[in-house]
């Protein structure tokens, strides 16, 4: 029995808002330039449109972090995002796990629990400032694969017998 586990629903949900954007944006410079056929209204429209819809698709490049979505079997763990495989954490080797809270979004501030686990070592530090890059955008998305840890995901976690990095 597998069960599928999204890393982060908020900005699973905000992707779909912000491509929702980016369709919008384009229909609409398709439409504005059917309406009205000037050239040069087409061109800074464009322009414009191209620079809103490309810091959209960073802003999700930047997340993609927290847009995976786990598969946990009784073998194994694998981290995915958009059918491709990233990770996999195998149960029947040694488990590397860090469990750890992070804001998952700013406004209203919410903290969120995250285990990370991972077969080969890792070291975790934890966040010194507001201007450091937190465990979340520098985890390696390869090797270690990042979960909520909640009451719901807690009963796949074998922590006993697992080791917990520091």
């Amino acid at each position: 029995m597998e069960t599928k586990i999204c890393t982060s629903m908020y900005w699973k949900k905000q992707t779909r808002f912000l491509l929702g954007i980016c369709f919008f944006i384009g229909f609409a410079v398709i439409v504005f330039s059917i309406i009205y056929k000037d050239l040069e209204m087409f061109v800074v429209l464009g322009g414009c449109s191209l620079v809103c819809i490309l810091c959209i698709f960073y802003l999700i490049y930047c997340m993609r972090r927290l847009l995976t979505e786990v598969l946990i079997s009784e073998a194994f763990f694998q981290s995915v995002i958009l059918n491709k495989n990233l990770a996999v954490v195998d149960k029947d080797q040694i488990v590397y796990y860090a469990i750890f809270e992070e804001f998952e979004h700013a406004h209203p501030p919410t903290k969120v629990k995250f285990i990370l686990i991972s077969n080969s070592p890792f070291k975790y530090e934890p966040r010194k400032s507001v201007f450091t890059k937190g465990i979340l955008g520098r985890y390696d998305i390869h090797t270690q694969i990042l979960i909520p840890y909640n009451s719901d995901t807690m009963k796949f976690f074998d922590l006993e017998n697992w080791l917990c990095v520091s």
